[in-house]
């Protein structure tokens, strides 16, 4: 195959692996730093109820400082009360628009149409993007080196970028179907039950 004969082909076909694992290294680097900080920011803003006694601008300032969104006040209270608060703040802020907090009712609610709550619930969107993530891995593999064969260079990085770029986003679509899922189950996050109150036994 004349392809593989080209030295400028063996080379991208080293290159890249190579270069998608330093950035992954970096980028894993760079979500453990993050993660670090928003650790300190929402200890800082629940410590003692903080958040509730801060205006709502600082509120929200923290809030999108910490997770890169925020929350209303009222949908954080609901949160608090809740089992493992904080994985259902990770997941409430994960799941993006798929979810909507409806204070009246207090709960979480599927804001999409009857259809798509009936045919494509979360857990097969999750699904369904994932299977679409790794085809396209594979029909990236043939594509990239056909447009290299046909418009070179030029026409190969593009398809790549295109697809990473589709790659990237069913990724995400899976992972925001999934913590929407973990949102709206009835099995997660219940209630919390307070403890006990202490009774001081009288002396005899």
């Amino acid at each position: 195959m004349e392809l593989l004969n080209d030295v400028r082909f063996l080379a991208v076909l080293f290159a890249v692996p190579v270069w998608v694992l330093l950035n992954w290294v970096r980028l894993r680097e760079r979500q453990w730093l993050l993660s670090s900080k928003r650790r300190r920011a929402i200890r800082e803003l629940f410590k003692k109820s903080a958040w509730k006694k801060a205006a709502p601008l600082d509120f929200h300032c923290a809030m999108t400082d910490a997770y890169g969104r925020s929350v209303e006040p009222v949908e954080l209270v609901f949160i608090e009360a809740r089992q493992s608060p904080v994985r259902l703040l990770l997941d409430r802020i994960e799941a993006g628009p798929w979810v909507k907090f409806l204070a009246l009712e207090g709960g979480y609610r599927d804001p999409r149409g009857v259809w798509a709550q009936r045919w494509l619930p979360f857990g097969r969107v999750s699904a369904l993007t994932t299977l679409a993530a790794s085809l396209s891995v594979s029909v990236l593999l043939l594509l990239v080196p056909l447009s290299w064969q046909r418009g070179g260079g030029a026409a190969a990085a593009l398809v790549g970028m295109m697809g990473v770029f589709w790659v990237w986003l069913m990724f995400m679509f899976s992972l925001m179907a999934d913590a929407a899922k973990r949102v709206l189950s009835s099995e997660h996050y219940q209630p919390a039950i307070p403890l006990p109150k202490p009774t001081r036994r009288k002396p005899v």
